[in-house]
């Protein structure tokens, strides 16, 4: 019986460990699962700890036989319950990301049915600050160029959070046939041309 609840005990701290790693893609939804760096990235020397506590502790009541109950079957009882526990918060947490993205996506949505509406399509990016080599003027014609097109671009600075850029793709969904429908196909290899073309007519020899 003793080498069942064995048996029990590490198949229960394999199904720990597993999610302790795989809990990293639903904390950090939508970021792309990368196993590796889930395992690097995992906080195992918590997760020691905590086994190691509930390990002493069911050793404790172990020793006080409590209506048969030994070490293996409380060590078990707790494994399970950490186990519920990683499970139970990992699975929140990407509740809670998957509802606020869906929320982020349809204000994105009313945003980009505003900005059609207005003929003001803005695309966000997130770069940080650059260094502009260009002339004012070669910014002003760019500028203006982009604006002929129904668009304009915006910096964010260095990042954009993970639920950003996820919710950020239906306003570029939803502006991608209006821009289509109001340039034609291939407008932005079109714009670019436009581009390139002023600032060789404009960069001084």
């Amino acid at each position: 019986m003793k080498k069942n609840f064995v048996i029990l005990n590490l198949i229960v701290l394999v199904l720990i460990i597993l999610a302790n790693i795989f809990q990293f893609y639903f904390i950090n939804y939508p970021m792309k699962f990368d196993f590796q760096f889930a395992i690097q990235d995992s906080n195992w020397i918590m997760l020691i700890i905590i086994i190691s506590s509930l390990a002493v502790f069911a050793l404790v009541l172990g020793f006080l036989k409590i209506k048969q109950l030994d070490f293996q079957r409380i060590f078990l009882c707790f494994n399970i319950l950490l186990l519920i526990f990683i499970i139970y918060y990992s699975v929140d947490i990407f509740i809670k990301t998957k509802k606020e993205i869906a929320k982020r996506e349809k204000e994105y949505i009313i945003k980009a049915k505003e900005d059609i509406k207005n003929d003001n399509v803005t695309f966000e990016y997130s770069g940080g600050l650059q260094l502009i080599s260009d002339s004012q003027k070669i910014l002003d014609k760019t500028d203006s160029i982009q604006r002929k097109y129904g668009i304009s671009y915006k910096n964010l600075g260095c990042m954009m959070f993970p639920i950003e850029v996820e919710a950020r793709q239906k306003y570029d969904e939803t502006v991608k046939s209006y821009l289509e429908k109001r340039n034609g196909k291939n407008w932005e290899s079109k714009m670019n041309s436009e581009i390139e073309k002023m600032r060789k007519e404009n960069i001084e020899p």
